[in-house]
């Protein structure tokens, strides 16, 4: 029997006044953070998420979504971006997170959820103990996507 088809926008479709409302908001800070422009063709599309999906927020072998408080409106795939970046430590895992959610991930608003999302990872890691081992491939990965096209 084949898994049911995983769905990234079922969250989406419940509206909230709660998190990120203004795009060009969120882009300027990703901007500052990483001391450069994104160039982004077009507003970054928000919509509601759930901004702290990682591994220890999942249930298995039914699934159940944990840890809510920090729902809300983000750019959308952000939900996807902080569960790929936090795969890193398990390539293939990894590889399949992108692969299952490429459809957000692999857009302009997916690269900046990305990119958001890497930030936070950093930042924590930079602050406190948190993310130690994350941060070098996390930092690597934002490295990437925030080259120029064609220089990946």
């Amino acid at each position: 029997m084949a898994a049911p088809a995983l769905r990234s926008d079922v969250l989406a479709e419940h509206s909230t006044s709660r998190g990120e409302h203004d795009p060009w908001a969120l882009v300027r800070r990703v901007e500052a953070f990483y001391g450069r422009p994104l160039d982004l063709p077009e507003a970054p599309t928000l919509r509601t998420e759930h901004t702290d999906l990682h591994w220890s927020n999942l249930t298995y072998p039914r699934l159940w979504l944990l840890d809510w408080e920090h729902w809300g409106k983000a750019p959308t795939g952000y939900g996807a971006a902080v569960l790929y970046l936090h795969s890193f430590m398990v390539p293939d895992t990894a590889a399949h997170v992108h692969e299952v959610f490429a459809d957000v991930l692999d857009t302009p608003t997916g690269r900046l959820a990305q990119l958001s999302a890497a930030a936070h990872i950093l930042d924590r890691a930079t602050r406190s103990d948190d993310y130690t081992t994350l941060a070098d491939p996390v930092r690597a990965h934002a490295t990437r996507l925030i080259q120029p096209a064609g220089r990946h």
